[in-house]
């Protein structure tokens, strides 16, 4: 396989609107996981932000899954992790990776 946009990944997780100029600065160039700053922002909120900044993230889904295929920005979906903590079936995660 031959790549030909290879931009590698430079990521931080979780970080704020306010961080985002500073972690550009230095190289940055994806974010992991929308932080709404406990509901100070909605994740479209933040995702704009980061879309506006020339960030890429990697979130989790949005409510509108057609909007989340038609945002350039959006490379991946995060998905939970640690099912152990969570303690749910089997099927809730294979039907959230399936999705």
């Amino acid at each position: 396989m031959t790549c030909t946009n290879c931009t590698p990944i430079v990521g931080i997780w979780g970080q704020p609107i306010s961080k985002m100029d500073q972690w550009k600065a230095v190289g940055i160039n994806t974010l992991f996981l929308a932080e709404t700053e406990g509901g100070r922002y909605t994740q479209a909120q933040w995702r704009s932000a980061a879309a506006a900044k020339g960030f890429n993230y990697i979130d989790k889904p949005s409510a509108s899954i057609a909007a989340d295929e038609a945002d350039p920005n959006l490379i991946a979906y995060m998905q939970d992790d640690e099912p152990v903590n969570h303690k749910w079936p089997v099927n809730v995660w294979s039907d959230r990776y399936n999705a």
